[in-house]
């Protein structure tokens, strides 16, 4: 797709950028994780806190996307980065 995550310098994002980054996009996923683990275990297994907590964050994940037209993720937002078409 001949795109690159850069700082709002344009300059290549540090290592800590990228973590924050990753960390904030793939936290929903790993609270999922979290949330499922006292249903795996549970004779009767029910909704916990973690599972609505997660599919909380992913709604606002794709609320901010809608609001902000497809321009910047949350992840960018908190990271200070940006997406840009590499050329």
């Amino acid at each position: 797709m001949h795109l690159k995550v850069t700082d709002n310098d344009n300059l290549r994002i540090s290592k800590k950028k990228s973590f924050v980054r990753t960390f904030v996009k793939l936290l929903p996923w790993e609270i999922t994780h979290i949330g499922l683990i006292p249903i795996y275990f549970s004779k009767h297994p029910q909704s916990n806190i973690g599972l609505y907590l997660a599919n909380g964050l992913i709604l606002i994940f794709i609320i901010y996307f809608i609001i902000k037209k497809g321009k910047i993720a949350i992840h960018d937002v908190l990271s200070n980065t940006r997406v840009v078409l590499k050329v």
